[in-house]
Parts: C-alpha cells; sequence; structure tokens
C-alpha cells in the first residue's frame, strides 16, 4: 500500500476519532448538571444592601474573590452590581422573589416589622385544600424595591428559592434541562390550585416557575405580591414602569 496514502488514511481515522471523542466530551459536559451559584441584585447603596440581608435574613458578608462585596447564604452567593437608581419595580422581567424558610411565622414578622423591615405583603396563611394549612408566607421589600419572600413549608431558616414567572413554563424548563443538565420536578408543567407551574431542583436551592399572570387569568398566588396597591387583580403597568432591577 503507498505510504501517502496509509499516512492519510491513518490521520484521517485519528481525527475522526478525536472529533467523535471531542462532541461525546461536549455532549457530557452539557449534560452535568449545573450548581447554583448566586443572585446578583441591582443596588444604589452597596453597604445598605449588605446590612439588609446580614440582619434580616442572617447572610454573612464576604470579600467575593478578593474582589468585591458579597453575601454567603449557605452554599450560595447574593452579589451586587451598583447602579445610580433603583427601578420603580420588577415589572416585565423573569424575576418575582427570592425567597428564604422561616420556623415561627408569627413571631419572625414581628421581630421584622418591629425592626423596621418594609412589608410588601403581610403574614398569611394560604387556605390550599389537602395541603399543610399551618405553612405561613410574608414577603418583604429589600432596599431596592426587590421583593424577599419567607415561607415556613419547610421549618428552617436558610436561602431556599428564586421564584420566577414565565409566559412558556414548557420552554423554560426545557431550556434549563438542554443547557444546564437540571430535569424539572414535573415532565410538564402542572396545576396547582389554579396556577400553572414547575419546580427545577438545583442543589439546596428550587427553582419555582409559574406562569405569568394575565389579565384573565389572576390568580391567588401572585397578585397581591406583584401588584400589592392594585388589590387581588393582576393588571400589567405600563410598559414605562418594566426596568430590569435584577438578574439571575
Amino acid at each position: 500500500m503507498d505510504m501517502t496514502v496509509l499516512k492519510r488514511t491513518l490521520f484521517g481515522s485519528a481525527l475522526a476519532a478525536g472529533l467523535m471523542i471531542g462532541f461525546d466530551a461536549a455532549a457530557a459536559e452539557r449534560a452535568a448538571p449545573a450548581h447554583f451559584h448566586s443572585v446578583r441584585l441591582n443596588v444604589t447603596n452597596i453597604e445598605t444592601t449588605v446590612a439588609y440581608y446580614k440582619k434580616f435574613f442572617g447572610a454573612t458578608e464576604v470579600t467575593y474573590r478578593n474582589r468585591s462585596k458579597g453575601l454567603f447564604t449557605e452554599r450560595s452567593f447574593l452579589l451586587m452590581d451598583l447602579v445610580e437608581k433603583a427601578p420603580p419595580s420588577n415589572d416585565g422581567t423573569s424575576l418575582w422573589h427570592i425567597g428564604w424558610s422561616g420556623v415561627d411565622g408569627k413571631s419572625e414578622f414581628e421581630w421584622r416589622t418591629a425592626e423596621g423591615i418594609n412589608v410588601q405583603n403581610p403574614l398569611e396563611r394560604p387556605v390550599l385544600p389537602g395541603l399543610d394549612n399551618k405553612a405561613e408566607v410574608m414577603y418583604f421589600w429589600g432596599p431596592d424595591r426587590e421583593v424577599v419572600e419567607i415561607s415556613t413549608v419547610n421549618r428552617n431558616h436558610r436561602f431556599e428559592h428564586v421564584h420566577l414567572l414565565a409566559t412558556d413554563i414548557n420552554a423554560t424548563t426545557e431550556w434549563f434541562e438542554n443547557y444546564l443538565g437540571l430535569k424539572p420536578v414535573h415532565e410538564r408543567a402542572v396545576d396547582f390550585f389554579g396556577v400553572r407551574l414547575n419546580i427545577v431542583k438545583v442543589d439546596n436551592v428550587d427553582i419555582v416557575i409559574f406562569a405569568r399572570p394575565t389579565p384573565d387569568k389572576d390568580n391567588q398566588f401572585a397578585a397581591r405580591e406583584l401588584w400589592p396597591d392594585r388589590g387581588v387583580s393582576a393588571r400589567p403597568r405600563a410598559a414605562s414602569s418594566t426596568t430590569s432591577r435584577s438578574r439571575t
């Protein structure tokens, strides 16, 4: 056999094998589940934000990568971008709120309000047939109008979830699975007392995804927290109020 042909054949086989190995490695890397790293907030005063989350939610102040101030919450971070002005709300973004667990809703609400926290939606006990109705939820304003929930469903004091709103829940969960290797709890969105939802679990944090409320499809979970000044009826704000506040 001609040596030139043999060399070309061996080179071509090696190249093909290398490409196959590369593609397999890339596919394996894509399939490996991602980890939860951080929530990043746009803030107007870093010191104020650090003090708020340290005092009210037990976060630990850190210097992230020896360069910038941040907050550590169990296994992940709250990181901050300094901006000149806080947007009026998070309407128009996918982020609804971030959330911690609680244990004793009444005493925790009373302590925080006595210490001067701004209440976004007061302590309440949602009535959900068939579920533990001892669970309590409360919502607070952060320093730059971010919304923070405390829920006593799991009875601890850990940073627990990020709550998103999506116009297409199934497309959203497919993105998490295809690009981050995070399989949703339900194969497709399910109905939960009148609202469609799905959950993506990553490390110790739940990414909870609700269908975005629309004027003809209000739901008992989102309306008052999203539009507290408009009662229980979900109505979208004007387009000028859709400035992004935070990204995850």
